[in-house]
């Protein structure tokens, strides 16, 4: 059923017995998504702040362990531009196989030979894909990410709302490693790295860092009525759309839907968001403004 697929998207649909004559569904239906990728991920895909480290030659790295081995294909990292020009500054992608706290000693088992500098998509939160040179064999436990070449602060997107790894009672992050010093320690801050390794089947380097555009084209474009809005509206594609997601204005997601019934927005507050569709496959079909009204 899903051979030659790197990506699956299971959708669970929880829907309660309501009176027939009860047009509205919206409160009656309840959709749960479990998402299988081509990479692995401890954050939420949205970023509170950013972490980064000082120095030339500081090493960052999140740790993952894999169930089966793989091929390891890329990294995915999303840097932040704060209140600096960072696009010039280089760093080399890197892969460990053992890093030992509380001293210089590590298992560097790829570095690679050009530089890279920081990429970013077209839409808030996007993390940019770096291939590696050549694919890596890999199992159990890996450390990914990178090694900067300059001494200024080099951030990265930084999921505050995870806890995965994080000790309260040590304040340690068992999951972030970084040496800026000549030794190896363990993060302070809870939190997960945008920084994710892209493992499976070989990558298409032309379509792997498309984003969102801002002005989507007009085949790309979703019909939306009634728009603008009060309460709920309609994909007039719905005949080819399976879910739809609602995003605000700074990309963050919001709800996820059915796109064959009418989807409630009178909780959302007067103003525009972002409605997304895809097909049954989990492809894109387009995207378009909402405007919601009071």
């Amino acid at each position: 059923m899903f051979e030659g697929r790197d990506s699956v998207v299971l959708e669970n649909r929880l829907s309660l017995d309501s009176d027939i004559n009860d047009k509205v569904t919206d409160n009656d239906t309840v959709y749960q998504y479990q998402t299988f990728f081509n990479y692995f991920a401890y954050d939420d895909g949205v970023a509170e702040k950013a972490y980064g480290l000082y120095g030339v030659n500081g090493k960052l790295a999140a740790r993952f362990v894999l169930n089966v081995p793989d091929t390891l294909r890329a990294l995915q990292i999303a840097f932040v531009a704060q209140n600096q020009d960072i696009e010039n500054l280089p760093f080399k992608l890197a892969v460990w196989k053992s890093v030992q706290l509380n001293t210089n000693n590590d298992e560097l088992i790829y570095l690679s030979s050009d530089d890279f500098v920081p990429q970013f998509l077209a839409q808030p939160n996007g993390l940019w894909t770096y291939l590696l040179e050549q694919p890596l064999a890999v199992s159990d436990t890996i450390y990914v990410g990178f090694v900067q070449a300059e001494a200024d602060f080099l951030p990265v997107a930084f999921d505050v709302n995870n806890s995965y790894g994080y000790d309260i009672d040590s304040e340690v992050n068992s999951e972030i490693f970084y040496n800026a010093t000549g030794q190896w320690y363990n993060s302070l801050y809870q939190g997960a790295l945008l920084l994710r390794p892209v493992l499976g089947e070989s990558l298409n380097a032309e379509t792997i860092n498309v984003g969102i555009e801002p002005t989507p084209k007009p085949e790309q474009t979703l019909r939306l009525y009634p728009n603008p809005t009060h309460t709920a509206f309609r994909l007039s594609d719905s005949h080819t759309a399976h879910t739809a997601e609602i995003y605000d204005c700074m990309g963050r997601l919001l709800s996820r839907h059915a796109a064959d019934e009418d989807i409630s927005v009178a909780h959302l507050p007067a103003g525009i968001y972002i409605v997304k569709a895809y097909d049954r496959q989990g492809q894109t079909l387009g995207l378009q403004k909402l405007i919601v009204q009071q």
